[in-house]
């Protein structure tokens, strides 16, 4: 019972995370331009986006990997909207999802809880500031 209710509050977070990353697609586009937009936090927030995707598969987890999952896709979209929407640009993005992905899921546990620690605890000045 604890896992379901577990589940869909992680479906709930999800959404909101989900979401996030809308309304700065939505800015991008209408300016016509990303100026004053910093493109590191999108690109780490990628690889973190991939890492949970893989951790939630290993452990089973459907809340985890599918919030996850589409969260790098819509976060995506806003690093698309900075680099430009090319094959290149999505290519780029999904070979370091697939990498990072691979790396979480087939690495030690030991290693992947590690790195699923600092990549969350990596947006800790951001959300400070």
């Amino acid at each position: 019972m604890l896992n379901v209710i577990g589940e869909i509050c992680g479906f709930i977070g999800g959404a909101i995370g989900i979401a996030t990353a809308l309304p700065q697609v939505v800015r991008i586009r209408r300016l016509g331009h990303a100026d004053g937009l910093a493109l590191s936090p999108w690109l780490l927030m990628l690889v973190m986006f991939a890492a949970w995707t893989a951790f939630g598969l290993r452990v089973a987890s459907p809340s985890i990997w599918i919030a996850n999952f589409l969260t790098f896709f819509t976060t995506a979209l806003v690093v698309t909207a900075v680099k430009g929407n090319s094959l290149r640009t999505w290519s780029m993005i999904l070979l370091g999802g697939i990498i990072t992905g691979l790396l979480v899921f087939y690495g030690p546990i030991a290693v992947a809880n590690v790195v699923m620690v600092v990549l969350t605890g990596s947006r800790l000045p951001q959300l400070i500031r």
